[in-house]
């Protein structure tokens, strides 16, 4: 049975969907339930695309999957280098197909270069792109089109992105340390926070990986390279917890589904951190904010 290779997301408790291979350059999406190892689902994929990434609602119900053209000999024969093609393809709670949205177009030879995540919200109306240009797009699924991309211009680049759970708010932070609030239907920034202990900009500190919590309470962001988690106030768009995982740049960031702990993850090391020790604690008017210990 061909092994997983890239992209694993797990979708519930027991359907793993991932990214796998055949031979030298056959590449496949499939799904496969973790309990006893079989393929249950294998989706097809455009030849002369290579899929990049795959990201899954906080739903769980939808699953986002971005393809980059091939180079080289595959290059598809229409292919133009100095604008790239992104296809953004959308797998619903049927998982039986794939639903390629729309397809973005580079602006430059490198413009598609860095996509870091390409994230659902959890009713599927929208799909946020983050990286893409070092900026944030979001498209819109029904209109079958991006309705804005962009990027703040204090900022060199935007790496990830987390729906608020009425996919009214998008979230999204990189290099400069800084947690933006967009709103979905037009990019405007509605607020904003700065993710570090000094509460400024810091040289060589950014954010890293992103979650809003189910709630709509909190966003928690994980940054580098000091290992640090910030959380911040989703509706007031303050700081109000600096949670010391420790170690190196944190990987991942991820509320439980009930919004009662969020999980942590760098340095080899999963840590669980509970929500009420920062809900309890007086909100600091100003940063530096409280520190949370885990649990």
């Amino acid at each position: 049975m061909p092994e997983p290779s890239l992209c694993p997301v797990l979708v519930d408790e027991r359907v793993l969907v991932f990214l796998g291979w055949e031979g030298k350059r056959t590449f496949f999406l499939a799904a496969k339930n973790i309990e006893n190892d079989a393929i249950t689902w294998r989706w097809e994929r455009p030849s002369t695309h290579t899929i990049w990434r795959l990201d899954v609602s906080r739903s769980g119900e939808f699953i986002g999957v971005i393809l980059g053209e091939e180079l080289g000999e595959y290059t598809p024969p229409d292919a133009d280098d100095e604008h790239p093609r992104t296809q953004i393809g959308l797998i619903g709670p049927d998982r039986r197909s794939i639903d390629w949205v729309t397809i973005l177009v580079g602006a430059n030879s490198v413009e598609n270069s860095r996509v870091e995540q390409v994230l659902p919200s959890d009713d599927g109306t929208y799909v946020a792109v983050a990286g893409y240009g070092n900026q944030v797009a979001i498209v819109d699924v029904a209109a079958r089109k991006p309705l804005w991309v962009k990027k703040p211009v204090t900022e060199s680049s935007l790496v990830c992105a987390a729906f608020s759970p009425d996919a009214r708010l998008v979230y999204s932070g990189g290099t400069a340390g800084v947690v933006f609030a967009f709103d979905v239907r037009n990019g405007e920034i509605v607020g904003q926070w700065f993710a570090s202990r000094s509460g400024t900009e810091e040289y060589g500190h950014q954010i890293t990986c992103i979650s809003a919590s189910g709630d709509g309470r909190w966003v928690a962001v994980g940054t580098g390279p000091e290992g640090d988690v910030y959380v911040g106030d989703a509706r007031r768009h303050k700081l109000v917890a600096t949670l010391p995982h420790g170690g190196s740049t944190i990987l991942m960031v991820q509320f439980s589904p009930d919004s009662a702990a969020l999980a942590s993850f760098g340095a080899g090391k999963l840590k669980i951190w509970r929500a009420a020790d920062w809900d309890a604690q007086p909100q600091p008017a100003t940063q530096p904010a409280s520190q949370s210990s885990p649990r």
